[in-house]
């Protein structure tokens, strides 16, 4: 199978579908957003070429980081980002970025029932469904309220006795 779901692999680019960042609001910054993006995911949208691992993120965060060990300096910076935010990820919570900028820095977590039918860089749903769960982790109480009312599909868990 050549469509594996990898957001930005070098060869591949896969979106986040519109009908789950609508739900979500407005956002002021995406660190991570690829080049001619079809539509607006925050007010600031950074590309590669910009690095959002070091480029100052303002206000609240989207975050589609790029998929397997590229991702985890975004993760990373998210979980110290006092603006909050919310991160889409894929549900691997054996992984060990999960027990470092999540479990232990999520405001609450949305498993989303399913997988993701990610789309292709001209906003197309691809062809194939991700190959695994995916999650929207919230980064304040703020965005646990906006992930309780989206109308989202799954199950909201809050972490450290958060509550929207």
């Amino acid at each position: 199978m050549k469509d594996i779901f990898i957001k930005d692999s070098g060869e591949k680019t896969w979106l986040t579908p519109r009908y789950i960042l609508d739900p979500l609001g407005h956002f002021d910054t995406d660190p991570c957003c690829p080049k001619n993006m079809p539509w607006k995911t925050a007010d600031k949208m950074l590309t590669k070429e910009e690095d959002g691992t070091v480029y100052p993120w303002s206000g609240r965060v989207w975050l589609n980081p790029p998929y397997g060990r590229d991702g985890i300096p975004f993760l990373d910076r998210m979980s110290k980002h006092e603006d909050g935010g919310i991160a889409l990820v894929f549900a691997r919570t054996n992984t060990a970025w999960w027990h470092q900028f999540i479990f232990p820095c999520a405001h609450s977590i949305l498993f989303l029932r399913g997988q993701i039918r990610f789309c292709r860089p001209d906003g197309v749903p691809g062809k194939f469904w991700a190959v695994a769960p995916s999650a929207l982790i919230s980064y304040s109480p703020f965005d646990s309220s906006i992930l309780e009312d989206s109308g989202l599909d799954g199950y909201l868990v809050y972490m450290k006795g958060g509550q929207a």
